[in-house]
């Protein structure tokens, strides 16, 4: 635990925040509301210079998977969906 990496990294996610929430309000100026969330998930998906993976990543071990995997039923969905609630 290092709290002054801590105060950096929150330091450097408010500016990145703070600067898109500014382009999302100049390019949307009605319907900014609608865009947040979406914009905030992309940035928890996004790959951070410093490190090799995404916030999703980091938090919940694999990669995020996008709603067009689900809808096209990759492999993966399907696996899952044949996993019991034990595994």
């Amino acid at each position: 635990y290092y709290a002054q990496a801590n105060r950096q990294a929150e330091a450097t996610n408010k500016i990145v925040i703070i600067d898109l929430i500014k382009k999302i309000v100049e390019e949307k100026s009605k319907h900014w509301d609608d865009m947040l969330s979406n914009s905030l998930w992309a940035i928890g998906n996004t790959k951070n210079n410093a490190m090799t993976m995404t916030p999703f990543q980091l938090t919940y071990d694999h990669d995020v998977m996008l709603p067009l995997k689900i809808n096209v039923k990759s492999l993966r969905v399907v696996k899952q969906n044949l996993l019991s609630t034990n595994d």
